[in-house]
């Protein structure tokens, strides 16, 4: 007979793939975290009674096993069901499920509610529980847990501790078990189960396609796992799941539409397109354009879908937004506002105290602010945008000293700018709102914004989304003024709401199209306006360069020389590089980012580092966090502030400013990236002292005015363009035509005539 101590040499001997068992320790890698695979080797003994290949019984024979979430608690005896293979560490048992073998007698169900895998359950909580239920507690935690309520001690917040890791460590085992290998994570799979309960994994087998309905879980993952299990390619389920997938594609610009013809951030696709872009993505002969849009045609009976001018095919919650934005600005647009009186003399005295003089548009812009409920601004740099929100408080402040003033802006830095340049507080949106950032959200909540007046700026960066949470929150009575620049990029989000509130001419906007050149006026602003009228003659001086490149490795040693030399002047958080790509060039971003991280911030000996792959964080790097969390946005700015060993775990702490802090380890290191350089759409509503931008022949489709304006106007005090005249020339001269596809116009128009 083997003893445990001889452990895995002979565990072939074992016959059975069902054996009762003890743990005995892990292997690999450690007890599993929220955020890990929940992969574990293990080793366990096995308990008397199992058969062996020589019909004797054997005790205590240690083996080896692996699967994901594999029990790990000592103490318990459990079942482990499971198939042989050789691998690493010998015969091994690859577990397919596990049962705890708990004894229905009171020593039983108490050593396993007290064992650890039940947090908020100690010895004397044990007691009382099964004197409550007895030998039916188990049941009572299965089929009506809030019988645990009835329990003395425990509240509501205990029994939802009691119940989130019983169900994360009981409950949803058997989906762990069906969608680990699938590369789910186990925190993702307790969400499952969570969404679906206990059908969740015969639903998931009849319907692998629902699992789109969990935040986070995409077509393509579940697609994956429909053909593993055996779903037919031309499953009603598929398409329909593919026509969903391709509407939220056309959203975020997902790969259906990323090439030379195709655009993105559109809200709604016609008909026609729907179908031909989802037989695409299915990639099956059988399916053709009519059988999608038979059930496009199904999915709009049933609800599932908005239809709109007998053409236009929407995701619901898209659809929903998209009418409630367009319902809210025109509620707001008709709402009661308290009159100002003599405003002109306002002004004049509000010019007086600040010390300027408006011009003409810039005045006509202060009034129509002052007498209407909502008003939008909009102009390039140098127009006066931020003087006209300074005269504006100034006035409104004068006449009603005690009035509530909200400032807001999409990002942290455009905030912090407003709150540099006007003097008065400013917030985010999303802090504004009550809102946490979060990608998982679907729906997002916002508390009412109560105030007199509120300026939102930068709304060029709004997109549907944002923008129906936000102006659903401001209720009708209050003045509000949107500032923008609509010859910027639109946002990065679905949606041109800027761009579509003003052409829908239903909302008073006033255009600031004069660059007023004072003395020692910037080249800057006067070089976007040129080129947002396509001029190309650009002026030169201290503050516009174009310097020539003629290849992508030529630009990048030119941009890697300019920017130390620019960092040691103005420091390092006041210096980017911009560029139109993020990878595929020597002069891409993620190129930039390691060239300069080596020049900026080299390994240093003893020095800790964050690594996965190729990609590396250091102490003192500036980083960017490209996914939002319950406390930043994508695309806020952080540094590396402490690297840490936290028992084998390489964790960075990343400082973000405002109390808001990251912690960053080989895991989640895909949420961030190095920030000395980064793409122009990333950019939006940032601004530096220099902009450092590459602008190539090779960049082909990229080449667009507002791309290039957007790039230009992120510069405060100096603009560098690097690359090819030529390129330069396209870029200004090639208007961007492509148009987002939106009824948000259509429906401003509707509300207007009927609210």
């Amino acid at each position: 007979m083997q003893t445990e101590n001889e452990a895995g040499d002979g565990v072939g001997i074992l016959k059975e793939t069902e054996i009762d068992c003890t743990f005995s320790q892990l292997i690999f890698p450690r007890p599993p975290k929220a955020s890990d695979s929940g992969y574990c080797i293990a080793k366990y003994i096995a308990h008397a009674k199992q058969k062996a290949e020589s019909g004797a019984d054997y005790a205590n024979i240690m083996f080896t096993a692996v699967g994901y979430c594999l029990p790990t608690v000592s103490g318990i005896d459990y079942k482990l069901t499971g198939t042989w293979q050789k691998g690493k560490y010998g015969l091994q048992l690859a577990v397919s499920a596990y049962d705890e073998v708990i004894q229905t007698t009171e020593k039983g169900i108490k050593a396993y509610l007290c064992c650890g895998l039940i947090k908020g359950i100690g010895p004397k909580m044990a007691d009382r529980i099964y004197k409550r239920f007895g030998n039916n507690t188990l049941t009572i935690l299965d089929a009506s847990p809030e019988e645990l309520l009835n329990v003395q001690g425990i509240q509501k917040k205990t029994y939802e501790k009691i119940m989130a890791s019983y169900t994360a460590n009981r409950g949803a085992r058997d989906v762990v078990a069906l969608l680990a290998p699938h590369g789910i994570s186990t925190r993702r799979c307790v969400q499952v189960f969570t969404r679906f309960g206990a059908e969740a994994v015969s639903i998931i087998q009849s319907n692998p396609y629902k699992l789109c309905d969990v935040a986070g879980i995409g077509f393509m993952t579940a697609d994956k796992i429909g053909q593993a299990i055996g779903i037919g390619e031309e499953s009603p389920y598929r398409i329909s799941a593919g026509i969903q997938h391709t509407l939220k594609e056309a959203e975020t610009g997902g790969s259906l539409f990323r090439g030379s013809n195709e655009t993105s951030g559109h809200l709604c696709l016609p008909r026609a397109t729907l179908s031909r872009k989802t037989v695409e993505l299915l990639r099956c002969t059988r399916i053709s354009e009519k059988t999608v849009e038979t059930i496009v045609d199904k999915l709009i009976e049933q609800g599932k879908l908005g239809f709109r001018l007998n053409q236009y095919v929407f995701r619901v919650y898209t659809d929903k937004c998209e009418g409630l934005t367009a319902k809210a600005l025109i509620e707001i647009r008709n709402g009661k506002i308290k009159p100002l009186e003599k405003i002109e003399e306002g002004i004049k005295r509000a010019q007086i105290k600040l010390g300027c003089k408006l011009a003409p548009e810039q005045q006509a812009a202060v009034i129509a602010t002052l007498e209407n409920p909502l008003t939008v601004v909009t102009g390039g740099p140098g127009t006066g945008k931020t003087m006209i929100q300074s005269v504006i408080l100034n006035v409104l402040t004068e006449q009603f000293p005690e009035a509530t003033i909200v400032m807001m802006a999409p990002t942290g830095r455009a905030a912090r700018r407003m709150s540099e340049t006007t003097g008065h507080a400013a917030t985010t949106i999303h802090k504004a709102l009550g809102l946490q950032i979060t990608d998982d959200s679907l729906e997002m909540e916002a508390h009412v914004v109560e105030a007199d007046f509120i300026i939102v700026d930068e709304t060029s960066m709004l997109d549907i989304f944002l923008a129906s949470t936000l102006f659903n929150a401001i209720m009708p009575g209050t003045r509000v003024l949107l500032v923008g620049d609509s010859d910027q990029l639109p946002s990065v989000g679905p949606g041109a709401v800027l761009a579509d509130i003003i052409r829908s001419n239903c909302v008073p906007v006033v255009k600031l199209l004069q660059v007023y050149r004072q003395s020692g006026a910037s080249l800057i602003a006067i070089n976007a306006a040129k080129m947002r009228n396509a001029c190309t003659e650009m002026d030169q001086g201290a503050d516009f360069q174009i310097i020539p490149a003629d290849t992508f490795e030529a630009a990048a040693n030119i941009m890697e020389d300019i920017y130390i030399d620019e960092v040691a002047r103005v420091g390092i958080d006041n210096v980017v590089i911009l560029c139109p790509f993020r990878k595929k060039t020597e002069s891409g971003v993620d190129a930039m980012n390691k060239r300069l991280q080596e020049r900026i911030n080299p390994p240093r000996p003893n020095e800790r580092e964050v690594t996965k792959g190729d990609k590396i964080i250091r102490m003192r790097d500036r980083v960017m966090i490209t996914k939002n969390t319950d406390e930043l946005a994508n695309g806020d700015i952080g540094y590396v502030t402490d690297v840490m060993n936290d028992d084998g775990d390489i964790t960075a702490t990343i400082d973000f400013g405002e109390h808001r802090e990251f912690k960053c380890t080989a895991e989640n290191l895909d949420k961030i990236e190095l920030s000395y350089a980064c793409t122009i759409h990333k950019s939006q509503g940032s601004e530096y002292r220099v902009v450092i931008v590459n602008i190539m022949n090779g960049h082909q489709i990229m080449l667009k005015r507002n791309l290039l304006y957007t790039s230009v106007t992120r510069a405060k005090k100096k603009v560098i363009i690097v690359g090819q005249e030529k390129a330069i020339t396209k870029a200004i001269l090639t208007e961007d035509t492509s148009k987002r596809l939106s009824l948000l116009t259509n429906r401003l128009a509707f509300y207007a005539k009927h609210l």
